[in-house]
């Protein structure tokens, strides 16, 4: 929990846009992390009428977010609503760099993207090492489920999984990184020589124990993938077919997710802590000018 004395604690902003149940739930599960377990602020902008919220609207909040100096972290909730999806790239732009905490704008962020961070997290406390490993990463296709879950899928692939942010993470370890989707035929071949495989798809057990080679090397599963169902949570992995075929597997629920928000949580203290210290030297600084200008002033009345 973060205790201080500090006028400040370290604030998230999240934008969101429309009604989706899953983006509602994710910002919900963030802001009691946040709030409740680390002492951390949090305000939510919610639009809750999509046809009704104007482009213009966000790119203001945003502008204004960025200037308010008591928020440290910007988050806007995706997927957008489909009338906004083409503004949606721009609009991520318009966050300043450092207070982008999701880490969107990688790698032209300082922070590392949440989800990434956090399986690199999962494999650093399971002692994986990832040097000289091949790591297969599977992520969704566009023509895979509805449009409103196709956005959201397509969204955490190519912006949180994809070859940006966690093929970028692996190969700075020495990773060897190969990228599929859905679509690929013959995933087994692929799996054939895998030591880390990665999936964030959100097909219910897409990859099952069939895929896998019957091999005893060491395989290690990282579930990124959710399909919900209700009454029924479901990872891209069928974890019961696999389990004698990998050393290392997450659930679908419980792991990543969590390291995800512990991620987020991460960044915003970082947001905080370098917001902070450059209001600090701004202070000094005015304070060294102004201490220059009494001892000019002094010197010429002598």
């Amino acid at each position: 929990m973060f205790i201080g004395n500090h006028k400040q604690i370290p604030t998230l902003a999240v934008i969101l846009v429309g009604t989706n149940e899953e983006s509602q739930l994710y910002v919900k599960m963030k802001e009691r992390t946040l709030r409740e377990r680390l002492n951390f602020q949090t305000y939510i902008h919610h639009f809750p009428s999509p046809t009704n919220t104007h482009i213009s609207q966000l790119k203001d909040l945003i502008h204004l977010l960025n200037e308010d100096s008591s928020i440290h972290g910007i988050i806007v909730q995706l997927p957008l609503p489909n009338y906004l999806k083409d503004e949606q790239e721009n609009l991520l732009k318009l966050i300043h760099p450092s207070k982008d905490v999701d880490g969107l704008l990688y790698p032209n962020s300082p922070f590392i993207p949440c989800t990434p961070q956090g399986i690199l997290w999962l494999l650093d406390w399971y002692n994986v090492k990832l040097a000289g490993k091949n790591v297969v990463v599977v992520g969704a296709s566009k023509l895979v489920g509805n449009e409103k879950r196709k956005l959201f899928i397509l969204y955490i692939f190519i912006h949180i999984i994809s070859g940006e942010p966690v093929g970028l993470l692996c190969k700075s370890r020495g990773a060897t990184v190969t990228f599929c989707t859905v679509q690929t035929r013959n995933l087994q071949e692929y799996f054939l020589h895998a030591d880390v495989i990665i999936s964030a798809t959100g097909q219910a057990h897409l990859i099952h124990g069939d895929l896998l080679p019957s091999t005893n090397r060491p395989l290690v599963i990282i579930d990124a993938g959710v399909s919900n169902k209700p009454p029924i949570i479901r990872g891209d992995v069928d974890i019961e077919s696999v389990r004698n075929k990998c050393t290392l597997i997450t659930p679908p629920t419980g792991a990543v997710g969590k390291m995800t928000i512990a991620a987020l949580a991460h960044n915003l203290y970082d947001a905080y802590n370098q917001q902070r210290n450059y209001l600090s030297d701004m202070d000094d600084y005015h304070a060294d000018v102004a201490s220059s200008g009494c001892v000019a002033e002094v010197c010429s009345e002598g």
